[in-house]
């Protein structure tokens, strides 16, 4: 179910410092530019914050920078990738990033897009970001446009469920990580 009520600053930052804990080890399984691992990033994050405890889920949809939308993504778009998943297109064809519900913003992929594009410093390189979209849009020229919200879209484009990896980190909280199978 979604959320749309506001998010309490304390839990939004809460969550940030969890992820600000964790974004190296993150960061560090994705080698390269990320500005085009938006899917993989949102699905580790989700998993992340899941696992512990917050309700979190994955946005899919277009961002709008300096008046330009930087991601084609359409609801078209997305009902072409359902259908046919995997192509060379797809990491520049939608953005996804996590919301915690209302209006907040975690993402990261985004940054990394806009170093590379030299929109931002070289010091944001592999970081994310996390706002708030009323914020956002108020202090900058950038407003995001979600389509789908729900990690079940990620599990019908993407080679892995998100929910999969939740499992795999409460498996790791717990200390019951899987045996190798030899």
């Amino acid at each position: 179910m979604i959320n749309t009520d506001k998010v309490r600053d304390d839990d939004f930052d809460k969550a940030n410092y969890l992820i600000q804990c964790e974004w190296p080890k993150i960061t560090n399984s994705i080698p390269g530019y990320l500005g085009n691992r938006c899917v993989a990033l949102a699905s580790i994050v989700f998993a992340l914050l899941v696992s512990h405890g917050f309700k979190a889920d994955i946005v899919i949809g277009t961002v709008h920078h300096r008046g330009e939308r930087v991601f084609p993504c359409t609801v078209e778009t997305l009902l072409k990738e359902v259908r046919s998943p995997g192509g060379v297109d797809d990491a520049v064809a939608m953005h996804a990033w996590v919301t915690l519900g209302g209006d907040t913003i975690i993402d990261g992929g985004m940054l990394s897009r806009l170093v590379r594009t030299g929109e931002a410093p070289e010091r944001f390189d592999r970081q994310y970001f996390w706002t708030r979209a009323g914020l956002l849009s108020q202090k900058s020229d950038m407003q995001y446009h979600p389509l789908v919200v729900g990690s079940q879209f990620i599990a019908l484009i993407n080679e892995i469920d998100p929910w999969i990896q939740v499992e795999a980190y409460r498996a790791m909280l717990s200390g019951k990580m899987p045996q190798k199978v030899a």
